[in-house]
């Protein structure tokens, strides 16, 4: 076991909705993949990325940073089992915590996910969550005790089912923009133009 939080960044869909692998799509210059690797980075996380569909090409993009990539074989089952890949084989240890994010929230900072690290030090038995406002969601954070539960992830269920299930032991922060992610071409010109007027 080991007193680390390691991040997981979840980037094996095909993008099916966006109608192309969409973490290699471009915003401000750089592909959504890389883009959200950096950020996780600039935190100060040990990162695991997960990659399936066009794995090559997505690894490419992220081969000179410093983290672990997982190829996930069975990604096109769907966010829960690539969650479950990652956690179950390829940690070498058990840490302290997992928080999950995924590659298509463009307005996640490095302050953002600070922010839950310092939550999760002043509450480390909690599941920490991102409060959009009407729902919540990732980046989320599971303590070392959660781990089985994400092992047993499947399919399409991702790590949504278990806010539901375990909400007495949630935390929620509010976090609105982590709630805008990237579903169409049309979302990228939308954030593109947002993170443009923001400076």
């Amino acid at each position: 076991m080991t007193d680390e939080v390691r991040a997981l960044l979840l980037a094996a869909g095909a993008g099916r909705r966006y109608g192309r692998l969409k973490q290699l799509e471009t915003l401000c210059g750089q592909r959504l993949v890389r883009r959200a690797a950096l950020i996780v980075l600039t935190a100060g996380l040990p990162l695991d990325v997960v990659i399936g569909a066009e794995a090559d090409r997505v690894r490419r993009e992220l081969q000179d940073l410093p983290l672990r990539l997982i190829e996930n074989p069975d990604w096109a089952r769907g966010m829960g089992g690539s969650i479950a890949c990652a956690v179950s084989q390829r940690m070498p240890a058990d840490p302290a915590a997992v928080l999950i994010v995924l590659a298509d929230q463009a307005l996640l900072t490095p302050a953002d996910l600070q922010a839950l690290i310092g939550e999760h030090r002043r509450y480390p038995q909690a599941i920490l969550a991102a409060d959009y406002g009407p729902s919540l969601g990732p980046p989320c954070l599971f303590p070392r005790t959660y781990l089985p539960a994400l092992r047993a992830l499947s399919g399409d269920r991702g790590a949504g089912v278990l806010l539901q299930q375990y909400d007495e032991a949630l935390r929620r922060l509010p976090m609105p923009h982590a709630g805008i992610d990237i579903d169409s071409p049309a979302d990228l010109a939308r954030v593109a133009e947002l993170l443009t007027a923001s400076g």
